[in-house]
């Protein structure tokens, strides 16, 4: 199957997003036009660090289960049985009763692909703030990529990027 973003890449990153009306709406990228869109996953996994994780998880779970059965929101009785299976919370309250959870940041990134809100972009008389938050998210992701090249010993693809950085800042000083 082909990347559905750049038609020319095999696809081996399998998104599957479903929205408030419980409908399923699933994406097939490429791993660059996966990380071009900011999704992280962890491939790098040997049998030892699966079984480990395993008996791992089934020791911890055992004792965790008894704790996370008693927290539950004071204002509006969420559980946080309930708060997992349906990946909602009921009040304000409920991420700090639950960030208290070891699990916590594990779940939220499994519901929701990272643990950082991104939020929407704010609108504003010629779309100033868009462009600033793409140039925003643009560098970081170059950042990113130019580490990862250096790391690599991608030099020629590193001082492309590293070039590029270089005009973000120097638009982003300018006020561009």
């Amino acid at each position: 199957m082909l990347c559905e973003a750049c038609h020319q890449s095999q696809a081996t990153v399998h998104l599957a997003e479903i929205s408030q009306a419980n409908l399923k709406k699933e994406t097939h990228l490429c791993e660059a036009c996966a990380a071009k869109k900011g999704v992280t996953y962890n491939v790098k996994m040997s049998i030892e660090d699966l079984l480990g994780g395993l008996l791992k998880a089934q020791q911890v779970a055992g004792r965790q289960t008894a704790e996370l059965e008693d927290l539950k929101c004071p204002e509006c009785g969420l559980t946080y049985a309930e708060f997992a299976a349906r990946a909602r919370f009921g009040c304000a309250h409920d991420y700090t009763v639950f960030s208290a959870s070891e699990n916590f940041p594990k779940l939220i990134e499994r519901v929701h692909g990272r643990i950082q809100h991104t939020g929407k972009t704010p609108t504003s008389p010629g779309g100033k703030a868009q462009e600033e938050i793409s140039r925003l998210a643009e560098l970081r992701r170059l950042e990113t990529d130019l580490a990862s090249l250096v790391q690599q010993e991608f030099y020629e693809k590193a001082a492309a990027v590293r070039d590029r950085i270089k005009q973000l800042k120097d638009a982003m000083e300018g006020g561009e």
